[in-house]
């Protein structure tokens, strides 16, 4: 439903005014698809405020480590369930979740959704020369996951698609 309302600070919360205005308006069903697609993706980004942050403080590292993880935590229960309907085995599944949850414990405060050219650098030449490969495959359909679903940018997957192959 669409309507129009006033959102008002109030303490450290976000409120209304108490009194919305509904449009008569029918969303078919591409719209309401896109609107979806745009809410899951603001939520598991963490971007849907509900608080005011205080004007002029700025989020400890701590804080952004626990909120990249908790986006880290849902970007990987998405990249799992994707993995098991594409067809992977269990084994191969299971390899590459403990690859991308370990690279996304090394690039904290980084979210996986942030992921540079050299935090995936930094991260492949910190393993073993012998797991440097198995690491790479299952990054690559990682990158791959995040292009294809929106969470990066294409030309930016791209870029990351080809650091792995080298």
């Amino acid at each position: 439903m669409l309507v129009e309302t006033v959102l008002l600070p109030f303490g450290d919360e976000i409120i209304y005014d108490s009194l919305m205005q509904p449009y008569n308006i029918t969303f078919g069903s591409g719209i309401r698809g896109n609107l979806k697609g745009l809410y899951d993706d603001a939520k598991e980004r963490g971007a849907i405020l509900t608080a005011l942050v205080q004007s002029g403080q700025a989020a400890s590292p701590a804080d952004q480590a626990a909120q990249a993880a908790a986006t880290n935590a849902k970007v990987l229960q998405a990249f799992q369930k994707h993995l098991y309907q594409s067809g992977q085995s269990v084994k191969i599944a299971e390899r590459d979740l403990a690859t991308v949850a370990a690279f996304a414990g090394q690039a904290l405060p980084l979210s996986l959704r942030e992921i540079t050219e050299d935090t995936l650098s930094d991260y492949l030449a910190s393993l073993p020369t012998a797991a440097r490969g198995a690491a790479a495959t299952g990054l690559k359909r990682f990158v791959k996951f995040l292009r294809d679903t929106g969470r990066l940018d294409w030309d930016e997957a791209e870029n990351l698609l080809l650091l792995l192959k080298g």
